[in-house]
């Protein structure tokens, strides 16, 4: 273990420090993912909840070193085949979060409320809400620099040339005459302008 930078000694379990003598708590009781013992709060409740999220990211990040396919499996989730889509969906469900709790804001009469100690507080669906729109422009910005909107634009250029190409097969078929040919650069964009309306 690394020397602590506080007693400049090596600690042994509990990363704490003993009241009386400066130096590092020799206590071994220490919770698994945990980082002090008993003694200095490790029992608490956000300290027990702390330990267990670790110990629980120590226990995949193992899974997944030894065999990618087993932790995935183990989570009964399916691998990612498009990073990018998956990462458009959850920016839209975050904005569609973000709305839903914007319009339970909007219908408080008050954002504060005094609570039974007599302090003031502020109202969890604010807080939900800004975190939301935290959350919603980490992954708005993610999409930006991932290059996504470059990424749509080519597949539609691409989906409108195929799109072109098969016209273009499917009017010399068909055998037109040259004034039903012109009508085509009329009809055509006529009726695609009115399916984006």
């Amino acid at each position: 273990m690394a020397e602590c930078p506080k007693c400049g000694e090596e600690h042994g379990l509990c990363s704490a420090h003993s009241k009386r003598t400066g130096g590092p708590c020799q206590s071994t009781e220490v919770l698994p993912g945990g980082t002090v013992c008993k003694a200095h709060g490790g029992h608490s409740p956000q300290a027990m909840k702390a330990a267990q999220e670790r110990e629980n990211r120590r226990i995949m990040t193992e899974l997944y070193e030894a065999d990618p396919q087993a932790a995935i499996a183990a989570y009964g989730t399916e691998a990612i085949e498009d990073p990018l889509d998956m990462l458009s969906r959850l920016a839209a469900s975050s904005a569609h979060m973000m709305d839903a709790l914007g319009r339970r804001v909007n219908a408080l009469e008050e954002i504060r409320y005094e609570n039974d100690k007599g302090g003031e507080q502020v109202r969890t669906e604010l807080k939900l809400y800004m975190a939301a729109m935290a959350q919603t422009g980490k992954f708005l910005d993610m999409l930006i620099k991932s290059g996504f909107e470059e990424r749509r634009i080519k597949i539609d250029e691409a989906t409108a040339g195929m799109f072109v190409t098969a016209m273009q097969r499917v009017l010399a078929r068909l055998e037109l005459s040259p004034e039903q040919t012109a009508l085509v650069g009329v009809v055509v964009p006529e009726e695609l302008r009115a399916l984006n309306a």
